[in-house]
């Protein structure tokens, strides 16, 4: 319960909402990424650092919610990187970003893929990554994903082969910024050719969905209060309880 002084003020909330865990698919796959630095399994370059920024207002349209999200996956639509990726590492951090024109952003980074070697991209589909550790989405912000690998950083060898492309969605911002270059090491840091692009890969998240009906429901709160979801009540007695049409309680006390 919230304690509050006599005559004080107190913040009610409450919530319609159906959710269950589920996968949420962004994008509308009206185009497709398959350039170096910007598709997440460009293999022409022995190298790669790119980002990819998905804002809020498309995880919501998708069904996701606030919760944790515990797998991605991108569908490639031709597989043509031949050989393994090397140190592929993927990160994931809420961001205020809403475009990546200026490069890549540094927000407080989660690892929730490797650094491992991942196999070489040969089959069409739905690639799916498991998170190691869970990423809690607040429901509100912008997520950015960080990809990386080095096949060949010391450049001992030939370890390229081609780009292999991806379902993706034209959008009006810039939702990829990337890095690739040969014989580097690019995970954590920037070099090489630097490229942009409006064509973000359609993501399929694994994490909380639901279709949340606050906003169009009518509510009403016995012992008087507001008329929405939320709203302030102002408590003269010493234990009062407000309960919503759909028996979200809450009981106010001062001492």
């Amino acid at each position: 319960p919230s304690t509050v002084c006599a005559g004080s003020p107190v913040t009610l909330s409450a919530q319609n909402a159906v959710i269950s865990g589920g996968n949420a698919t962004t994008g509308s796959n009206n185009t497709t990424q398959s350039g170096s630095g910007l598709s997440p399994f460009a293999q022409f370059y022995e190298g790669a650092h790119t980002q990819y920024l998905v804002k809020a207002a498309d995880l919501t349209a998708a069904g996701l919610v606030a919760g944790n999200i515990t797998k991605i996956k991108f569908n490639v639509t031709s597989a043509v990187s031949t050989l393994a990726f090397t140190n592929y590492t993927m990160k994931i951090a809420s961001t205020t970003a809403t475009d990546l024109s200026a490069g890549l952003i540094s927000p407080s980074f989660t690892t929730i893929y490797g650094p491992s070697n991942l196999a070489a991209i040969t089959t069409t589909g739905w690639t799916n990554f498991n998170f190691a550790t869970p990423f809690n989405w607040d429901g509100t912000s912008n997520i950015v994903l960080d990809i990386c690998f080095s096949n060949d950083p010391t450049g001992t060898g030939t370890l390229y082969s081609a780009n292999s492309t991806e379902q993706a969605t034209t959008k009006s911002y810039t939702a990829v910024y990337g890095y690739y270059a040969d014989n580097s090491a690019l995970c954590g840091t920037t070099g090489g050719s630097s490229t942009s692009s409006t064509a973000l890969p359609d993501m399929r998240f694994t994490g909380q969905t639901g279709v949340n009906n606050t906003a169009s429901t009518s509510w009403s709160w016995n012992n008087g209060g507001p008329s929405a979801a939320t709203g302030t009540v102002n408590p003269t007695s010493r234990s009062e309880e407000h309960t919503s049409e759909l028996q979200s309680q809450f009981r106010i006390s001062y001492a």
